[in-house]
């Protein structure tokens, strides 16, 4: 019974170094792993962007991801966001994507998206970090910003 009760006690004293022994990813593995996953998400040309800010000026407001949506599919465009215009409080994208371009700056691990839609030209940047941007611009040079983030769309 005595040696049962040493080896009980032995297991709870090695198992916690052994579960704890491992390294965690350090910071920049993480960096570049969010990038690489990043990456290949915008690749796939089917992903969301959930807007969970949105600015204007000097004012801006927090707003639901789920009611703040837009969807790529390819070349396709849906979702509606919020805006802080008090004439105008939603904004609707649908349609086709025109002058789609990404660009990959694998030295600052950024994505850069540019692409047009209706009366609006749109540009996401994807930070190392994941945190996005999306910035919206119309032909009487209104600016949106939304900051938010990217995920895949099933």
């Amino acid at each position: 019974m005595k040696k049962l009760f040493i080896i009980c006690f032995l297991i709870a004293i090695v198992t916690p170094s052994i579960c704890f022994s491992q390294n965690p990813m350090s910071k920049e593995e993480q960096v570049v792993a969010m990038y690489s996953m990043n990456k290949e998400l915008i690749k796939s040309q089917k992903y969301s962007f959930l807007a969970s800010w949105v600015i204007s000026g000097k004012n801006r407001a927090e707003v639901d991801q789920n009611a703040n949506t837009i969807k790529i599919n390819e070349s396709l465009i849906s979702g509606t966001l919020t805006t802080i215009n008090t004439d105008k409080t939603t904004l609707d994208l649908k349609g086709s994507l025109q002058n789609y371009n990404v660009i990959f700056n694998d030295a600052s691990q950024q994505i850069t998206i540019t692409f047009s839609v209706g009366g609006y030209n749109a540009q996401i940047d994807i930070k190392p970090n994941g945190n996005s941007f999306l910035e919206l611009t119309n032909n009487n040079e209104e600016k949106l910003t939304y900051r938010g983030g990217v995920k895949r769309t099933l």
